[in-house]
């Protein structure tokens, strides 16, 4: 059209007219697109606001442990009915949850699902599809659980507090192989771990694997009264003992005419007896055998332990937390085994105990090995014991 009107005014060979001829092409080709569009966002519906839907919550299956039997119940967690309710009811106001009442997991689940880890060292998602919760949240129960047990560590696991607790565990040593005036057999023993590539070289034992050297005491009846776990595997026994709480203790009032008995790796002192190294006659020979009689029973002792809670046994692998959660499930074991003892819990049929001398990871003196340093007032002692008793 418009060529037409420029021919009919005789203006073609205008140049302004030119441009005004490419604007109005470019308007129209404007014009034609702004159509499109139009058409194009009528054939699509207008985008609605969509509010987030929240996700429903997972209801799991969570059962009763006390609905199995009590055989079931001994299998599972170790302990029977009756232990189980008293543990609940003594660490029940630390596992309270004061967020999300409706979904909180009761106490006696978590207990019942930390027990069935510490007995069977199965791993973690084993025990949390058993008991309905989730691997996490497990985690959380655990170090909660583990909480709550320790701060009740002293009034289970504890050496004579009294003359007559002293004087009870001596006469029950003395029955064992005449022994006098013995309070605790001394020792040490592995629980193997997992560590960083870091600090793998302190963690690694004489045996070549890592672990934590776990040093305690018992009494006669297989009851721990003193446990350390905060030490690496590649510390020496004596070293663990020198830095320890015993002896602190063993130096005051309550049982200063007692003494502990170590093997040849710990320095002989006024609380501590240790073996005759070159035994000169009989009556030597006799105090060597009636100490190596004795301290039998910390061995019996780190067996049956190992046997009832699998996971600090290297048959159920190796905890793979840190050091210091290591120490407190170790803790946390010793607690239990001093129950089921006192309780007079029995061992499962199928639980077999190693025999002396080769419990997991135990220590020992081998040949070779470096003995404890001997003074001259823990060679008065034994001589006088010698002289005395044997």
């Amino acid at each position: 059209m418009l060529p037409l009107v420029l021919a009919i005014l005789g203006l073609e060979d205008m140049p302004a007219l030119l441009l005004l001829e490419q604007a109005v092409q470019q308007e129209t080709q404007r014009r034609r697109r702004r159509r499109r569009r139009v058409r194009h966002a009528q054939q699509i519906p207008p985008v609605q606001a969509v509010a987030p839907r929240r996700q429903p919550t997972i209801q799991r299956i969570r059962s009763n442990p006390f609905d199995l039997t009590p055989a079931q119940i001994h299998t599972l967690y170790r302990l029977d009915r009756d232990t189980i309710t008293n543990i609940v009811e003594l660490i029940q106001d630390d596992l309270v949850s004061l967020f999300n009442i409706r979904t909180a997991i009761p106490p006696l689940l978590k207990v019942a699902s930390v027990l069935h880890f510490l007995a069977t060292g199965t791993y973690q998602h084993t025990v949390d599809q058993m008991h309905g919760m989730s691997q996490s949240c497990f985690s959380v129960v655990l170090n909660q659980l583990l909480d709550a047990l320790l701060k009740h560590a002293n009034a289970y696991i504890s050496l004579p507090r009294t003359p007559q607790e002293a004087n009870a565990t001596k006469i029950a040593f003395h029955a064992l192989a005449g022994m006098p005036n013995v309070i605790g057999a001394l020792d040490c023993t592995h629980v193997e771990l997992v560590v960083p590539h870091a600090v793998e070289a302190v963690y690694r034992n004489r045996k070549l694997y890592h672990s934590i050297n776990v040093q305690m005491v018992c009494d006669a009846s297989q009851i721990i009264t003193h446990c350390c776990a905060r030490y690496p595997g590649s510390t020496h026994d004596a070293m663990v003992l020198r830095n320890s709480s015993l002896p602190r203790y063993m130096e005051g009032d309550v049982v200063r005419s007692g003494w502990l008995l170590g093997d040849a790796g710990y320095p002989l002192k006024l609380w501590l007896l240790t073996p005759v190294r070159n035994p000169q006659n009989g009556h030597e020979e006799d105090f060597n055998r009636a100490h190596t009689r004795t301290p039998v029973v910390i061995e019996q002792t780190f067996g049956l332990l190992k046997a009832l809670f699998r996971c600090i046994s290297r048959s159920g692998g190796a905890l793979i937390y840190g050091p210091e959660k290591v120490g407190k499930i170790i803790t946390a074991c010793v607690m239990l085994h001093n129950m089921c003892i006192r309780r007079n819990i029995p061992l499962l049929p199928d639980v077999e105990l190693p025999p002396p001398g080769e419990v997991e990871g135990e220590e020992g003196v081998e040949v070779g090995h470096r003995p404890g340093r001997e003074t001259c007032e823990g060679r008065a002692v034994r001589q006088m014991v010698i002289d005395q008793s044997f």
